[in-house]
Parts: C-alpha cells; structure tokens; sequence
C-alpha cells in the first residue's frame, strides 16, 4: 500500500506539472508546442474514449520509459477515439517536451498496415482506457471468444497488483470491428 500511495503522489505531481503547460499554452493562446498524431475512420467506431496516460511500451513491444523511476518525471500522452462528421478519428495528443516518450509510441502506430491498425487501437483502449462507450449492436453481436479477450484484457489491465505487460499492444490476433482508415496525419 505504501508503494501504491508513493505512486500515486508521484503521478499527481507530474499530472500538475503537465496541467501546467497545457494551461499555460491556453492562457496565451499558443499551440506551438502541442503536438498529435490522428487517424481518421471512413466510418464511426464501435468504440469512443477519451483519457490520458504514462505510456510504458509502444505497439511493437519497446519500453518508453520506466514508471518505476519516480526520481523522474513522466510524460503524459492523451488519447480519444471519437465520432466526426465524416465517420470517426484516433488522437494522440502530447506536449512537445514529451516526445522523447510520446513520439515512438505514435510512431509505432503510425508503422501497422490500415488492416492492423483499427485492431492495434482496440487493444490500446481495452489495456489502457476504462472511459470508454461501447455500441451496444457491436458488443451484443459479437463473438464470444471476443468478447472473453477484450474483458479479459480490461480486467488484467486495472489490476495493482499484475504489472504491465511490455508485449501488451503487440498484435494478439484478435480481429473484432470493420474499421476502415482513411487518413493519417501528424501536427
């Protein structure tokens, strides 16, 4: 408990920290040092989020940084899957000094095929994301293998005591919406 309160402090410090520069660029207006990376959707996604987090690993299986070094701060990227006019966008979003973390993890991303793509974001909003909706016509009709490996996902996902697995956005063959990608852009 007391490793889980000392983490928890350290997040909010760093959680403040990065407020702060996201305040600062409202407060004059200035989006220079923002930085995203959006993938749009020909259709609307069965899945919308929105959130933020440490990352620890990129979709190939590296480390980005390590969430036990509480000496050093961590960088903060944010994320939402959502619906457009036009069908539906992923974003990641960061502040230029996180690129260093941010950045590999968006690259790594941005390297899968527009076939592996729609299924990588899934599993990054099951193991990462618990802000999240889900069509009810998509989860019912869904198969049951599934939808056992998308719970089963989550629930390791939100667990204190079974650590982060490196390998976690890695392609686990799972293949569950019909996305389309139509776009990929970098700001």
């Amino acid at each position: 408990m007391d490793a889980h309160a000392e983490g928890y402090s350290v997040s909010m410090r760093d959680m403040n920290a990065h407020k702060g520069q996201y305040d600062a660029m409202l407060a004059a207006n200035d989006y220079s040092e923002m930085r995203a990376y959006t993938v749009a959707f020909e259709n609307t996604p069965d899945i919308l989020c929105a959130g933020a987090l440490y990352p620890e690993c990129d979709f190939v299986g590296l480390k980005l940084q390590d969430l036990g070094n509480l000496s050093r701060k961590m960088e903060l990227m944010t994320f939402s899957l959502i619906a457009t006019d036009r069908g539906g966008a992923f974003v990641f979003g960061w502040h230029s000094s996180g690129d260093a973390v941010c950045r590999p993890l968006a690259e790594s991303l941005d390297k899968l095929s527009d076939e592996e793509l729609p299924h990588a974001i899934v599993r990054f909003v099951f193991e990462f994301c618990e802000n999240h909706y889900l069509k009810p016509d998509w989860w019912d009709n869904a198969d049951q293998k599934e939808k056992d490996a998308l719970t089963a996902r989550l629930q390791l996902s939100a667990s204190y005591w079974e650590p982060c697995s490196m390998s976690c956005l890695v392609d686990d063959g799972l293949r569950s919406v019909s996305w389309k990608a139509v776009k990929r852009e970098w700001r």
